[in-house]
């Protein structure tokens, strides 16, 4: 569905997210601190510096 203002937006990002705690809290690991947290994204995302157009 498109966007249509930021507020719609907002909305359907609270939406989503409430829609895939349930998977989250079955698949994801659990963290006790913020650099555990960090730690296990890292791995998972890659960076790429793509040049300037």
């Amino acid at each position: 569905m498109p966007y249509k203002y930021i507020n719609h937006t907002l909305k359907a990002l609270k939406s989503k997210s409430w829609t895939g705690l349930p998977y989250a809290l079955n698949e994801c690991p659990q963290f006790d601190t913020l650099e555990q947290v960090f730690n296990y994204l890292k791995q998972l995302i890659t960076y790429k510096n793509y040049p300037k157009v």
